[in-house]
């Protein structure tokens, strides 16, 4: 990074300066590491590839990245993003008119020119700062060069690309689920092939209108990880970070966690008809996946249904491609679906729902009549993307547009099935009629609309074709400004609802609370979980991490006690060790942290107003060695915590506390020869007040002491302030008042939900057998109610034949021909006519 972005960085705090880089990243699909360094406006120019005298120019503004040049034109769809480790010259071009205008060549060959809109002082500066970039980067171009070698496209405009350097997913090995005859595979590589040729390929590709049009007529099979990974922005993650995939699998191999213990449960569940995932090879990569993104990402870990998505990509990108692609969808379009919450998930469908009753008020008046909760249906096709719904061949053709336009594509898609299959909906009255209903629609997806079109062009469209016309015609006012306005609209309630089910389920599974009333056991959850909201806003920590550690320990001591506030790190350290001492006896399973049932349990054997069960517990609190005496150390330490307790109580309890001391050193017996310590802890002729007879015992300076529990009992009852303490003071001097209302922050709130979830293993469990919500799919149920079988009958058997054809596709496509042109003429955004 340059020194002029790191200034940059330091001072782009402001919230709308945040939120609107926020929105420009999004736009370019840059990662969160990159900051906006300057910009003007432009005009880019290109020169035809065979024809020098023919130029197209687009208008628009220019970025300077921390690592990236970007271009965002004025007419819609029209951008690139290009690392400056791509760029191998950018020279100055001579014009007749007075603009600035700059020649720009990338690594793989691509050239275009840039007209700068501005004046020469401005365009000077401009120039300066990107010829400080391209310096500063200048070390790492010979890697994005051979990075850009790994990309189909670059074979596809140049054959001396090595077939070996490219990367594929088992598609070209197992075969693709679709037919590349059918789907005029070859036809398609060629429109593709002209498109690279005139505005670049993968890190160098400009992309303008023509390129969403050729998204939208479906990609070819070899060019869809690509693709994927291009529009989705993940494949500026893996350039940044090439080799973190199979250092996080070196670095963790060998390791457990819950997640991973999960990912083994799920591996044969996850699309289990395609060839692939049949053998050792298809389930360790999938694995790897799995594995590679719990350790990455701890705060997601691993959840239901991210097998199925990655088991799909797998199909059409690379291991690595995979994990970065997944990062994507979980971190940036689809936040929280992947969590054990699914608070993400929960907030989408509540977003669904609201557009059913904004944009299709009666259907949704019907299922209000009817008493049919929509999530039901709807849920499965968000947390799998439509995997587990729709033969794989259309839920590849969705993921073409999910990553392409971001996750409103969700909504429109789920808008569209439900206003295309209306008339049927409202003869349902109940859940399982308009599952059952849905499951056939998506069965029948290939089938043709309009068999008795006249028209060959109407009679040959699919309930597909139709429904992406729908979605992104009827449903074009669908935006990604609105779902993510109505995301927001949303959160706080969906969060809610989730912290009080999640605190009902703890606090219902707690035992060992004595007399603690509920009201008590809410207080006590409420300030546990504030400290540790606090802990995964301010810090960086595992997700499952919901445990109190010792300094966390004494924040809520502090909140509940007066003799624990407002203490400092050092404090804390030197404060009697009673804290110390309270923290280890509650840790039961001696782990060094607290959970919330340790903490209620310990609470609850301070909070219990009977003397002799207080004695004992201080007792044992300080018998060191649990041999039941306490030595001359254990007295001296019980003694400091007495006087650390009653500091605010007054010059009587100091009084209280050195008659304890003396009465101790009395009445204990002399240790045996074996129970001695050399060191000398305290001199009992120095202890006894002068005078005073009545203390004075044949028990050496320097002897070594023993005090049984009865003696220490003994010693408490002779006091009447230190038998009031224990028999009721102790337990007066914790306070669990309510905690003061807080505002929820969104930092670190999805580990912090997640793992009040997990401490008590039960969201989970009801998530897949409550009766309201749709099963993920597993080896055994896949073709259940709700579910799609992922391949049909006809699929498994059809591999073999698919695979023979896509030969035929591996040959040079060769230049484009005229009746190509035909696949651009079904746009699924324009109307058609029956």
């Amino acid at each position: 990074m340059s020194s002029i972005a790191s200034i940059i960085k330091t001072k782009l705090q402001l919230p709308d300066s945040s939120k609107d880089l926020a929105k420009l990243r999004w736009r370019f699909r840059l990662p969160d590491s990159q900051f906006s360094i300057n910009s003007l406006p432009c005009e880019i120019q290109f020169i035809h590839y065979n024809n020098s005298e023919e130029t197209k120019s687009l208008l628009g503004v220019l970025y300077l990245f921390t690592d990236y040049i970007a271009f965002r034109g004025d007419e819609e769809g029209t951008q690139f993003c290009m690392p400056y480790t791509i760029i191998r010259k950018v020279s100055k071009v001579k014009s007749d008119d007075y603009e600035q205008l700059l020649s720009v060549s990338t690594s793989n060959g691509y050239e275009f020119r840039i007209s700068l809109q501005v004046s020469e002082s401005t365009a000077l500066r401009f120039c300066g700062l990107l010829k400080e970039e391209l310096i500063s980067h200048k070390a790492n171009m010979h890697k994005a060069s051979e990075f850009t070698k790994q990309f189909f496209s670059e074979q596809l405009i140049s054959p001396n690309v090595a077939e070996s350097n490219l990367s594929y997913g088992f598609g070209c090995k197992y075969g693709y689920p679709t037919d590349p005859r059918a789907s005029r595979e070859r036809a398609k590589l060629r429109m593709w092939k002209e498109y690279f040729l005139l505005y670049g390929t993968s890190l160098s590709l400009i992309r303008v209108s023509l390129f969403s049009k050729l998204v939208r007529i479906e990609l070819p099979n070899k060019l869809r990880g690509e693709i994927w990974e291009l529009t989705s922005g993940s494949l500026y993650l893996r350039l940044q970070n090439e080799d973190e995939y199979k250092n996080i699998l070196r670095a963790y191999s060998g390791k457990t966690s819950f997640s991973l213990e999960e990912i083994e449960k799920d591996l044969g569940r996850s699309l289990p008809e395609y060839p692939a995932y049949q053998n050792d090879e298809g389930i360790d990569a999938l694995r790897n996946v799995l594995v590679a993104f719990s350790w990455k990402n701890q705060d997601v870990g691993y959840c239901q249904a991210m097998n199925i998505v990655a088991a799909a990509l797998l199909i059409h990108c690379n291991e690595a491609q995979t994990f970065y692609l997944m990062h994507k969808i979980c971190e940036d379009y689809i936040p929280g679906y992947y969590s054990k919450t699914m608070y993400g998930t929960l907030i989408d469908q509540q977003v669904y729902e609201t557009l059913v009753q904004r944009l299709m008020p009666n259907l949704h008046a019907h299922f209000v009549n009817k008493d049919i909760q929509l999530s039901i249906i709807s849920l499965p096709w968000f947390l799998s993307l439509f995997f587990c719904t729709m033969p794989l061949p259309f839920a590849f053709r969705l993921m073409d547009f999910f990553f392409l336009e971001g996750p409103r594509v969700l909504f429109q898609i789920g808008m569209a099935v439900l206003y295309d299959n209306e008339s049927e909906i409202l003869k349902a009255t109940e859940e399982t009629m308009l599952i059952s209903l849905l499951k056939r629609y998506f069965s029948q997806l290939s089938d043709r609309v309009y068999k008795d079109a006249t028209d060959k062009r109407v009679a040959s469209i699919t309930k597909f074709q139709l429904l992406l016309v729908t979605a992104f015609k009827k449903f074009g006012n669908i935006t990604h400004a609105m779902i993510e306005s109505e995301r927001k609209r949303h959160f706080n309630k969906v969060i809610n609802s989730i912290e009080s089910f999640a605190k009902r389920t703890q606090i219902r599974s707690i035992q060992n609370y004595g007399s603690l009333t509920r009201d008590d056991l809410s207080n006590i959850y409420d300030r546990y979980h504030e400290i540790l909201s606090a802990k995964h806003e301010f810090e960086v920590s595992n997700s499952a991490d919901t445990k109190l550690e010792f300094d966390e320990f004494c924040i809520f001591m502090g909140g509940v006690t007066d003799w624990a506030k407002n203490l400092d790190a050092a404090a804390i350290n030197g404060s009697s060790s009673f804290l110390r001492h309270l923290f280890l006896r509650f840790d039961k399973s001696r782990v060094g942290s607290l959970s919330l049932q340790d903490l209620v349990s310990g609470i609850a054997g301070l909070k219990v107003r009977d003397v002799m069960h207080n004695i004992s517990f201080i007792f044992e609190l300080y018998d060191s060695d649990s041999d039941g005496f306490m030595d001359k150390s254990d007295v001296l330490k019980v003694s400091e915590a007495l006087l650390w307790i009653t500091r605010y109580m007054g010059d009587e309890c100091l009084s209280a506390v050195s008659e304890f001391i003396q009465r101790c050193f009395h009445f204990a017996d002399e240790a045996s020869p074996e129970h001695r310590e050399e060191e000398k802890l305290i001199d009992v002729d120095e202890s006894l007040p002068s005078g005073d007879s009545t203390l004075e015992r044949n028990v050496g300076a320097n002897s070594d002491i023993r005090v049984s529990l009865p003696t220490f009992r003994m010693v408490i009852f002779s006091n009447v302030l230190l038998e009031q303490l224990f028999s009721g003071g102790l337990a007066d001097s914790i306070v669990l008042a309510p905690v003061e209302e807080k505002t929820s922050t969104v930092g670190g709130l999805r580990g912090l939900l997640d793992s009040l979830v997990l401490d008590t293993n039960r969201w989970s469990e009801t998530f897949r057998n409550h009766k309201h919500v749709a099963n993920i799919p597993s080896s055994d149920n896949a073709t259940s109610t709700g579910h799609r079988s992922y391949l049909t009958s006809d699929d498994t058997s059809n591999y073999e034949k698919v695979k023979s054809r896509t030969s035929d596709i591996d040959e040079d496509v060769g230049e484009p021909v005229e009746d190509d042109k035909d696949l651009l003429q079904f746009d699924p955004y324009k109307k058609t006519e029956a």
